[in-house]
């Protein structure tokens, strides 16, 4: 399984869900941390929290669908061998929150 951007993100939800899969290449994921700009950090792509969309998106009913396809809440459950990559200049899928879900990831 691989993927990159978009695809990265659902290449580890379907490492996740389905055990078919026997290895995962993933690089510069989106769809994690979904939720990192109220914490201070920069939130992942689609960017929903961020200062353009945050009073739009910023309510009790979407922050709590949020962690449904958040990758961070998926990223724990992979057993297969995985190759992660990102870019540290990358505006649109920030190292913070690829690392988000990195960090989480027990698999080999």
């Amino acid at each position: 399984m691989t993927g990159g951007s978009q695809g990265g993100g659902l290449s580890i939800v379907t490492a996740a869900l389905d055990r078919r899969v026997k290895c995962l290449g993933d690089f510069y994921t989106a769809l994690c941390d979904l939720t990192g700009y109220l914490h201070g950090r920069a939130g992942g792509w689609p960017h929903y929290l961020d200062a353009k969309n945050r009073l739009y998106n910023e309510t009790k009913e979407k922050l709590g669908t949020m962690g449904y396809y958040d990758v961070v809440n998926f990223a724990k459950r992979p057993t297969v061998p995985g190759l992660y990559s990102w870019g540290y200049n990358d505006e649109v899928c920030p190292p913070t929150s690829m690392f988000a879900a990195y960090n989480v990831i027990k698999a080999p």
